[in-house]
């Protein structure tokens, strides 16, 4: 009898890790006590709290070695019922021997219970437990200088259907490389990752995308504010002439209020056109006439004039200084 024995259901079943049978006869005495004081802390082991050795029960180190827990059985606990020990064991895994574990990541896509990190903070960090598998083979391919695999992956996450924050990052990073852009305009179009797949998608610069991040505040947001946000950075990241009319509009709309979350990302999005038509609307909050509102205004524009050197905005620049 092997550790826990998956039960087989249909095509339509719950995943694997979900179906383990419970039973630990097979564990020793010292591997039932590893997993007892894991399975309590809760708190899985990153790059940053890796180095925090007070934090982490003086069991942790018997994960690594394959004398005291064998890969076999570390193997069957990456199907424990406790997120924090299906991480655990694969980190270990992972440690011993990456060769086969990129197909462990696959059976975990649609493992999404969250894990803590970060002990000894006061922010509460967490992440799905398929985000930590992803995490823990991703560095280990950088500390073995192994792009190949790491690319594999990526492959892995955009074209398998789930719901973890690494395919968004994936996505980021094909986009870059001008990879998988069919694969990617259907993730976005079908409204996985929401507002924020606009930023993926304007990098590829595909004039037939241009609708689709004009209208997308329109069809898909919740929050108006929030989507603007998205589609203006959007706009700074394939800043096409298609969306001048927009940006126009919504300039002569902003400097009538205080800026509000979409504010810094409309000025980005103008200032990226770096010509004459986007200094003169830079010009606009120069003209707030209330003192409080164009302080605030002129604040968040020279916070965008700092990451965009073209010399065409210098003047504002000076004129900036003025206000600080």
């Amino acid at each position: 009898m092997i550790i826990y024995r998956i039960v087989l259901l249909s095509f339509l079943s719950v995943p694997a890790w979900a179906q383990i049978d419970k039973d630990l006869s097979e564990l020793s005495a010292e591997e039932k006590r590893i997993l007892h004081s894991i399975g309590s802390y809760h708190i899985v082991k990153t790059d940053t709290t890796g180095k925090l050795h007070l934090f982490w029960p003086k069991e942790d180190s018997l994960w690594a070695s394959s004398e005291r827990m064998s890969t076999e059985k570390l193997l069957e606990l990456t199907h424990h019922e406790k997120p924090i020990i299906r991480c655990r064991a694969f980190g270990a895994l992972v440690d011993i021997d990456i060769s086969n574990t990129l197909s462990i990541i696959e059976e975990h896509l649609y493992d999404t219970a969250w894990v803590h990190s970060s002990p000894g903070s006061c922010l509460d960090t967490k992440q799905r437990a398929g985000d930590y598998f992803v995490e823990v083979y991703q560095r280990k391919c950088r500390l073995m200088k192994n792009p190949i695999q790491n690319s594999k992956l990526d492959s892995l996450l955009i074209f398998q259907p789930n719901n973890l924050w690494s395919r968004y990052m994936a996505m980021h990073r094909a986009a870059r490389a001008g990879k998988y852009y069919d694969r990617i305009r259907e993730i976005v179009l079908e409204g996985d990752f929401r507002e924020t797949g606009l930023t993926v998608l304007a990098k590829f610069r595909k004039e037939q995308d241009i609708d689709v991040i004009l209208n997308w505040n329109v069809v898909k947001a919740a929050n108006k504010e929030k989507a603007n946000t998205y589609t203006f950075y959007a706009i700074s990241i394939f800043p096409h002439p298609a969306f001048s009319s927009f940006l126009r509009q919504n300039m002569r709309k902003a400097i009538l209020t205080k800026p509000d979350m979409s504010c810094r990302g409309l000025y980005l999005a103008v200032a990226n056109y770096n010509n004459k038509t986007s200094h003169d609307l830079l010009l606009l909050p120069f003209q707030i006439t209330d003192k409080s509102i164009r302080g605030e205004h002129l604040q968040t524009l020279s916070s965008v004039l700092k990451e965009n050197s073209d010399p065409i905005y210098n003047d504002l620049r000076v004129r900036l200084k003025a206000y600080q």
